[in-house]
């Protein structure tokens, strides 16, 4: 059986990072859209929370009858049931668990990006593209303050990427993907100034514009979510 993603087919969010890696593995997989208008909210129904995702969030995955939800369990859950994909043009993205170092190495990477990175770039989301979505006034006084806490976590990232190319290590993994859920808060036009390029923190910069430069990264967002098996 083909894997079953929940999701949208925007390319923002968690959804967008599961997306990516079965893009980049080449694992076969169907989207089932879910219609989360207002009008529907379809994620919130008693049959979709009793049975995809208890919280009536997305996404959520169905693997033959087993329901994963949480994006980061199922980015694990992919990528070590299809480790036999990786090789050749197709990235690892996950260490082998026979790797003690790197996989603590991935996990602590993993727990940055979750606990550091998207708590304050979430702050920054909330404070900004959230109530544009929302239809609320947007109020920029708070800006500075959470550019500020943001920018202490990208120093942080920078002692840590003047000693690796990627967040965990030499090769690029999930961890370092995740941060892209966050890649339309982070711009410019939005912030209004330029926060992942700055002279101090040359590192960063160099990882970013690797990420989001990424060609899978492009297609998807040129294409949306769409699956490969309909």
């Amino acid at each position: 059986m083909v894997l079953k993603l929940y999701c949208t087919s925007k390319v923002f969010g968690s959804s967008a990072i599961l997306a990516l890696i079965l893009k980049e593995t080449k694992i076969p997989y169907q989207v089932i859209l879910v219609d989360m208008s207002p009008a529907v909210r379809e994620q919130k129904t008693e049959k979709y929370m009793e049975t995809l995702h208890p919280f009536g969030q997305i996404p959520a995955l169905d693997d033959d009858g087993f329901i994963l939800y949480e994006s980061r369990a199922i980015a694990r859950y992919i990528l070590t049931k299809y480790a036999s994909h990786a090789g050749g043009d197709v990235p690892r993205l996950i260490p082998s668990s026979s790797d003690l170092r790197a996989t603590a190495r991935f996990e602590q990477a993993m727990s940055v990006q979750a606990m550091d990175w998207h708590f304050f770039a979430g702050k920054l989301y909330l404070g900004t593209l959230y109530k544009e979505y929302s239809g609320l006034s947007r109020d920029d006084s708070a800006l500075p303050k959470l550019l500020l806490d943001f920018e202490q976590v990208l120093d942080a990232y920078e002692r840590i990427l003047k000693k690796t190319k990627y967040l965990a290590g030499d090769e690029i993994s999930v961890a370092d993907f995740f941060h892209l859920q966050m890649s339309g808060v982070l711009t410019e036009d939005n912030l209004k100034v330029d926060v992942m390029h700055s002279a101090n923190r040359p590192n960063v910069a160099r990882w970013w514009d690797e990420l989001v430069t990424r060609p899978s990264w492009i297609e998807l967002q040129t294409e949306g979510i769409k699956g490969t098996v309909f």
